[in-house]
């Protein structure tokens, strides 16, 4: 259906005054075009119904509806300081600033659309003063009732009124077109080639010879009067600015306003805008992108309020990058969506973009050394100073003394390099490593495997583990002493170890681009390894890992749940990359990053009006209070609380959005440590005794006066509604807009500085947003958990929110 509301434009014309009736017209008596489909086939009315034409009390009629505050008004509204009601005379007050006080409007003595005159679901409007009646028409019709069609231009996409008048090229010829009451009445006229051609994507110009007018003749599939509209557009492509196809609906299917509305100023202007033909712009609703959005969107109604909403149109599929193998040696090709781009999986002994380089092997290290990066190793009785280059390594012999401290494990013997701070170990047959560090004869582990020093290096899907003395693995590992590194058997290398005491060995490795762990494909000795052979590397990272349809959002990397916030652990950087901290003042909150400018957070730590200068987003965060290079620092354009959310019940509707402030034309950029957190749609559910996740640097126990340093994350499970809503609980103060979420008999829970962080339940993979910390008795008391707002309650709200662009920095 092309421009539903585009009927605002017809509207408008009660601001320029009604055309008068004679007093003896029968409603009846006019109705001479019967629609052709009868009259019990009526569709239903029209979206912009108003009983009566209203004047304000020095003669202007008011025009309905009209904008006030982002907002269409189909009524007098009550004047803020003076109670009057009062109307806009114009469409657009938030524009134009015209008003006045409505008259005293008497009753209706008589109802002149009672008779429901008006076809084809127009709105009747009683005009008392004449009488009368005026019928507006939707779009597609015209006539004193709306009972007749309109010329329709297929080459134009636009319908055209009686007696309207435009030019088109047919077959060949350039005709000039009159719409009359039997169709479009057209003649061929005399043209000639246009000295500069207007007209797009390829398209022919012609100049009408007696006015000069352009017309454009469009190439296959393109239409508009500039040839500006692609019919044949079905997809779009990258972030689809390119996009000038002819969808004209929302993903939530509302229909889109014309770029030409009267109703979308100030926020946009066609006027204002630049050749506003190449960016696909015009009198027509269809979907855009104009500023650099993710994707194709319009400016829509929704709820009577100006909104913007991206578009129902598919993403074009991108050609699979790795589809021409640039991965050489055997590395495994990795494709990124989101880039539309790849990255190749190595084998260990190669390196480059795409493994095209040859590593160096050095057996006393019994590791593999990146060309150019340098080692020093024992080659008899020589010290050696190398390095590695295309064609393998480049040694040269270096002065040494003997150690003052022999670090060497097993028996090994120290050398100093002089000049230098740098030792070296010449190892006993079997142990190799900068320290003589590594058992290349261990082949199986004893108990825990605590113990094992052995060169494994791949996790038991087959995966690379990452080295040991990552800057990023630092702070998790939180060793404080080479001793106690070595006596763990961390080093510079990446073989599987276990210094936690978990079960067996394990290491880091990257997953879907994130940091991760796993344990290693190691058997118990006296065993037999379930994973008799490796997995080739071809099946490493297939569908399970890298799905093809797996939404963007919702994507962490992190060391496991151990639910050890009020009795969690610390947590893995790059873990909870959608976590928000929020800095109100002195005060201090958590939030989620659902959308590149959109933060969503609890609204009672908003309860005392902070300034929107007072408020500091920093996403990315690790350290409480800390920023580095892994983090993005936001000031905020405004923050949005629930309209129903009362600081007087602060528990009711407690949740809020935060829009960033851009920098540079941009919001958060997506990294490892920064991702967005995927919203549930409105049905979505997780079962009960669902077990989710809950992170935020809080207060870890209840009394508790500073904030932890690290980030802290906990396992909780979902409890059910009635449990919670029972009086062993929590009684009626938990209504339907909540979750119920801990360990009944175990001290986890959020506490103090947790308020407004997420509740994170997953499906597959990927994390969704299903609950925001608000409230609860104390932290982590028997039989109190944690309470939860339910954000599938508030899914439309969001949406709503997100996609309004108001002229006022409102918080309702």
């Amino acid at each position: 259906m092309l421009a539903q509301y585009s009927i605002i434009l017809s509207w408008c014309c009660l601001a320029g005054g009604l055309t008068q009736k004679s007093p003896s017209d029968s409603a009846w008596r006019l109705k001479s075009g019967i629609p052709r489909h009868g009259d019990e086939q009526r569709e239903p009315p029209h979206p912009l119904q108003h009983p009566r034409q209203v004047f304000t009390d020095n003669g202007w009629p008011c025009v309905f509806p009209f904008r006030f505050a982002s907002k269409l008004h189909r009524t007098c509204i009550p004047h803020r300081m003076t109670n009057r009601k009062w109307c806009a005379t114009t469409p657009n007050f938030d524009k134009d600033e015209q008003w006045g006080y409505c008259e005293w409007i008497q009753p209706l003595t008589h109802d002149y659309c009672e008779s429901d005159p008006c076809w084809h679901g127009a709105a009747c409007v009683n005009i008392p003063r004449h009488n009368s009646y005026q019928c507006i028409c939707k779009d597609p019709f015209t006539g004193r009732h709306c009972e007749k069609e309109k010329c329709f231009e297929r080459q134009h996409l636009k319908y055209y009124d009686f007696g309207k008048t435009w030019m088109r090229s047919l077959h060949g010829d350039i005709e000039k077109c009159i719409c009359t009451e039997g169709g479009i009445h057209s003649e061929i006229v005399r043209s000639k080639a246009c000295e500069i051609n207007p007209c797009l994507h390829g398209g022919t110009c012609h100049e009408v010879e007696d006015s000069g007018e352009s017309v454009c003749e469009c190439s296959e599939n393109y239409v508009g009067e500039f040839c500006e509209i692609d019919t044949a557009a079905n997809c779009y492509e990258n972030n689809g600015s390119s996009y000038r196809g002819a969808v004209a609906q929302t993903a939530s299917g509302t229909d889109c306003l014309a770029w030409t509305s009267n109703f979308i100023s100030p926020e946009f202007n066609i006027k204002d805008v630049e050749e506003p033909l190449r960016l696909g712009l015009g009198d027509h609703p269809y979907c855009r992108n104009t500023d650099n959005e993710q994707e194709p969107w319009c400016y829509t109604l929704t709820d009577d309020h100006i909104s913007w909403d991206f578009c129902d149109i598919p993403q074009c599929p991108k050609e699979d990058p790795c589809t021409s193998h640039p991965c050489k040696n055997g590395g495994t090709c990795i494709r990124d969506p989101l880039l539309n781009s790849y990255h190749c999986r190595c084998h260990d002994e190669f390196t480059g973009v795409n493994c095209q380089e040859v590593k160096c092997f050095d057996s006393s290290h019994y590791r593999y050394f990146l060309i150019g990066e340098r080692w020093v190793r024992i080659v008899g009785d020589e010290v050696e100073n190398c390095v590695c280059t295309g064609s393998g390594p480049e040694c040269d012999s270096v002065q040494y003394e003997e150690c003052r401290v022999n670090q060497c494990l097993h028996d090994g013997q120290c050398r100093a390099v002089q000049d230098a701070e740098e030792i070296i170990c010449q190892c006993r047959a079997g142990f190799a490593g900068k320290y003589c560090d590594i058992d290349k004869n261990a082949t199986c582990y004893e108990g825990n495997g605590m113990s094992y020093k052995g060169p494994e290096d791949e996790s038991a899907l087959g995966i690379e583990c990452l080295p040991w003395n990552e800057d990023f693995l630092h702070d998790q590992l939180n060793i404080s002493s080479l001793e106690g590194a070595l006596q763990l058997g961390l080093g510079d290398h990446s073989y599987c170890r276990n210094p936690d005491g978990d079960e067996k060995p394990w290491c880091y490795i990257m997953l879907d681009n994130h940091v991760s762990w796993e344990h290693c494909n190691i058997p118990k000795c006296g065993t037999m390894s379930f994973w008799s052979k490796r997995i080739p590397p071809i099946a490493r990272f297939t569908v399970s890992i890298f799905p093809q349809q797996s939404p963007s959002c919702g994507k962490q990397a992190q060391k496991g749940p151990k639910p050890r916030i009020v009795g969690g652990s610390s947590a893995l950087p790059g873990s909870h990359p959608w976590l928000a901290a929020i800095y109100i003042g002195r005060n201090f909150c958590t939030g989620s990053l659902i959308f590149s400018c959109w933060v969503v957070s609890a609204a009672h730590c908003f309860i005392d009006s902070p300034l929107t200068s007072s408020i500091r987003v920093v996403l990315g965060q690790h350290h409480f209070n800390k920023t580095s290079k892994n983090t993005q620092v936001f000031e905020i354009e405004k923050y949005i609380l629930h309209s129903k959310y009362n600081v007087f019940d602060e528990t009711i509707h407690d949740i809020a959005l935060l829009k960033l402030k851009k920098e540079n034309k941009r919001c958060a950029t997506k990294t490892r440590f920064v991702q967005t957190l995927c919203l549930p749609s409105v049905t979505d559910s997780f079962p009960d005794c669902t077990k989710c996740q809950i992170a935020g640097w809080g207060h870890t126990h209840e009394n508790a006066t500073t904030y932890p340093c690290t980030l802290q994350e906990a396992t909780v499970r979902l409890i059910p509604q009635e449990l919670c809503s029972s009086n062993f609980l929590y009684g009626t103060e938990v209504t339907p807009n909540m979750i119920c979420a801990g360990e009944m008999m175990k001290s986890v829970d959020a506490c103090q500085g947790d308020s407004g962080g997420p509740l994170v339940c997953y499906k597959g993979d990927t994390a969704y947003l299903y609950g925001i910390v608000s409230w609860g008795e104390g932290c982590a008391k028997m039989n109190k958990p944690g309470v939860y707002t339910r954000v599938t309650k508030y899914i439309n709200w969001i949406y709503r929110k997100i996609k309004h662009r108001p002229k006022y920095n409102q918080k309702g």
